[in-house]
């Protein structure tokens, strides 16, 4: 018997990112319907050369996410040596495993895949980063809480913001009546921005059922999240966004019902 038991899974993540867990999802007998809420988009105001500079004059360098090491690194190869030689950090394992496969070490959180995690690791305390400059990967937008820490620990810190998340015109209703489900047995939404976007789509489609089914989510701050938009069904947090962490978390919520 698989695991899933053809329980339904609708799937919000961007499609770049979602092809290894709507696949995960189908080996383990579950039915995964794919309703990207965002996609990612590289930054085309952003040049390379404006990057290698900063990377250049930093002693520190902290991936926020894969696709700060996808619109940075992988998108521009010839940024790598300028990464080679500093003391890089990344948000969680997945980001540092998509670093580790440039042939690079990172230091990451092991417990907690978020900026709250990434000041929590010794390198970056106040001794070890104090007078350095720090240089931060990630998207448009997001959290102000890790540079704001880090410059108060003594640190100068400046951004890259490697890339832009675009909301989608994904309809979830069609995309659930497309798999002939009504209402999914559960939701997996990876950020809190996909939460927001989800809550919006939810009001603007008069979907409002769907507030009620249980959500995996990667983090505590996430669940708050979705919490604090109406999501008044169980909330699932997963050990961090990676697929294995979100099939686990699935896989222990379809036993326990």
């Amino acid at each position: 018997m698989k695991p899933f038991l053809s329980k339904s899974i609708l799937v919000t993540r961007p499609a770049q990112r979602a092809e290894e867990l709507i696949l995960a999802i189908l080996g383990f007998g579950g039915k995964a319907i794919g309703a990207p809420m965002m996609e990612i988009q590289k930054n085309k105001e952003l040049m390379p050369e404006r990057i290698a500079k900063t990377l250049r004059a930093s002693d520190v360098v902290i991936f926020l996410s894969i696709n700060a090491v996808e619109y940075s690194l992988i998108k521009s190869p010839a940024l790598i040596p300028f990464v080679a030689q500093k003391q890089i950090f990344a948000i969680g394992e997945s980001t540092a495993t998509k670093i580790r496969s440039l042939g690079l070490d990172s230091f990451f959180p092991e417990k907690k895949a978020t900026s709250e995690g990434l000041l929590e690791l010794e390198g970056l305390d106040s001794q070890k980063i104090k007078s350095k400059n720090v240089a931060v990967l990630k998207g448009v937008g997001g959290r102000r809480k890790l540079k704001a820490v880090l410059e108060k620990r003594g640190a100068s810190v400046a951004n890259i913001n490697c890339y832009k998340r675009i909301s989608t015109n994904v309809s979830i209703k069609k995309a659930l009546r497309a798999s002939r489900i009504e209402v999914p047995d559960v939701i997996v939404s990876t950020s809190s921005a996909i939460v927001k976007i989800l809550g919006k789509k939810i009001e603007s489609e008069y979907l409002l059922s769907l507030y009620e089914v249980p959500m995996v989510v990667p983090s505590a701050r996430v669940a708050q999240t979705a919490r604090g938009l109406g999501f008044t069904g169980e909330l699932i947090v997963a050990k961090g966004a990676t697929t294995d962490a979100i099939i686990n978390a699935v896989e222990d919520w379809v036993w326990r019902k």
